[in-house]
């Protein structure tokens, strides 16, 4: 069992609730759409994504590595030279998301598109679900903070599992993950925003692909 989720489990009971009571009043609190059997997930050892956790943190009055159960004198700072926009292989839960770990490397912004200041990342592209619009391998250019709308493609974890890049939809409580690739047998997922977690990391504004 991991860290987290002793801490969680503590926490939790240190306010004499249950999994639903906890559930609800965090959902309450921040407007979040945790369920109890997401709560027991973690609780039993499925790591929660930075989000989450936080969102968790900050009900019980307590700091994010706190509850994750990281020391923070073990944690490296991350190092971007001026200029220049890392490059990560992943992104997961659990793991910051510009741990050492995760990047790749380092490239500058792309020709005519002013991004200083901005809070972007490169994310590499793994497998073929996307390849109408990125080949395997090739780079695609995150940015955080912009709002992702329906029919935008998008960096998306559901579970605290690898980021995945998809064209997203959203209606009521279900997302629909639709892919962009020449071979059929990629089909769009459909996800319960009731039992699933879902993190948007951020919306797609550009790529590079390797020829």
């Amino acid at each position: 069992m991991s860290n987290f989720s002793k801490n969680l489990r503590r926490l939790r009971d240190s306010k004499n609730l249950t999994l639903e009571g906890l559930a609800n009043e965090v959902n309450e609190k921040y407007g979040t759409k945790f369920s109890k059997g997401m709560i027991s997930k973690w609780e039993n050892g499925r790591d929660a994504t930075n989000e989450s956790a936080g969102y968790l943190a900050r009900y019980f009055g307590v700091s994010l590595n706190e509850i994750l159960g990281i020391d923070i004198e073990d944690v490296e700072e991350t190092y971007t030279p001026n200029g220049l926009i890392p490059i990560l292989g992943t992104v997961a839960a659990g793991v910051p998301m510009f741990a050492e770990q995760n990047i790749l490397g380092y490239a500058p912004a792309p020709p005519m598109m002013p991004l200083e200041g901005r809070n972007v990342f490169y994310l590499e592209i793994k497998g073929e679900s996307m390849n109408k619009e990125f080949t395997n391998g090739s780079y695609v250019l995150v940015d955080r903070d912009l709002q992702v709308d329906n029919g935008n493609i998008a960096a998306v974890m559901i579970n605290g599992d690898e980021a995945t890049v998809k064209k997203v939809y959203c209606k009521d409580n279900l997302l629909t993950l639709s892919p962009m690739s020449h071979d059929d047998s990629f089909s769009p997922e459909l996800i319960n925003l009731e039992n699933e977690e879902v993190t948007v990391i951020g919306k797609i504004i550009g790529a590079f692909k390797k020829y």
